[in-house]
Formats: C-alpha cells, sequence, structure tokens
C-alpha cells in the first residue's frame, strides 16, 4: 500500500469542518460534557470554528486528503497546524479519520509518518493531539508511533477525564 497527502480545496475543507463540528459534538456529548446533541454542537463549532479561523489566519492549517495511490481513492483525511507558543514552535494534530473501508491497513500510520517528515522540514520537532478517552484503538496507534500520554484532560464541569494530550518530540 502507498498514500499520498493531497491537499484540499476549500470546498473540501468545509466540508471537513462541518464534519470534524460533528464529530466532536457527538465525542462530547458521549462521554456526559453535554446534556444534549444540540448543545454539544454549539459548543462544538464555536471551539472548532476559532481555532480554525485563527489557524488559517495565520496560514498554519494543513488540510489532506489520504489518497491510497494504487487505487486513486480518497481513504480519509488528516489535518494538522503549526502553532507558534511563547517559547516554541509545535505541530497540532487537528484531526485524522481512516474510512471504515480503510481502516486496520496502516493508512493512519503511513499518513502520521508522512505528517511528521513535513513537520521535520518545517524545522519543528514536536507534535501534540488529543485523543478522547473512548478511542482506545486511536491511542493505541500513537502510542506504536511513539507519542506518550502527556496528561489528562476533562470537558468544562465534568468530574472525570475524557480525553488525553499526547506528544511526540521527534
Amino acid at each position: 500500500m502507498n498514500i499520498e497527502l493531497r491537499q484540499m480545496n476549500f470546498l473540501d475543507i468545509q466540508n471537513y469542518l462541518q464534519h470534524s463540528i460533528r464529530e466532536y459534538a457527538q465525542a462530547m456529548f458521549d462521554l456526559g460534557e453535554y446534556p444534549n446533541l444540540a448543545t454539544a454542537m454549539r459548543a462544538s463549532e464555536s471551539e472548532v470554528m476559532a481555532y480554525y479561523n485563527q489557524s488559517l489566519a495565520e496560514d498554519t492549517h494543513h488540510a489532506y486528503h489520504i489518497v491510497d495511490k494504487s487505487s486513486n481513492e480518497i481513504a480519509g483525511i488528516l489535518a494538522y497546524s503549526f502553532l507558534w507558543m511563547k517559547t516554541h514552535h509545535i505541530a497540532f494534530v487537528d484531526y485524522i479519520e481512516i474510512y471504515s473501508k480503510f481502516r486496520r491497513k496502516g493508512f493512519a500510520k503511513q499518513a502520521m509518518k508522512l505528517m511528521e517528515n513535513a513537520v521535520r522540514k518545517a524545522k519543528i520537532s514536536t507534535i501534540d493531539l488529543n485523543v478522547m478517552m473512548n478511542k482506545s484503538g486511536a491511542r493505541k496507534l500513537y502510542e506504536g508511533l511513539g507519542y506518550s500520554v502527556t496528561q489528562g484532560r476533562k470537558f468544562g464541569q465534568s468530574p472525570v477525564i475524557c480525553r488525553y494530550d499526547m506528544r511526540k518530540v521527534l
């Protein structure tokens, strides 16, 4: 299997953002942060769009289709941003999804490695990401790629940890 990251156009990015907002809202609702899905959708849209608008304004957002080169089919989505912190720069994995037909075949692993190469070329040595507590397969993938949990996080008023921050130093 051989993949490429193909840059999304404007319409693709809008579709990915709407999908990302729905997925994030559903995760927050499933984890008990919000009493109903409508409230979770409003919170998700506000958070995702504020983050995206900032990274877009700074020209640091990168959104790609993960493409299976042998069939030219889109196998998933990968989006990441370069964030300029006060003392250092990092890359942050905004979103990754492999479509069901392509799961458990190495697409996510290859896409992450291609992203890591782009991050190295940008002379950035740290990649951060968040993974939801109920996504044990994703967490296992990231740990296999060398990412470590740096802390657990709660959503808003939730009494339990709902997601983990993970980091890899290249």
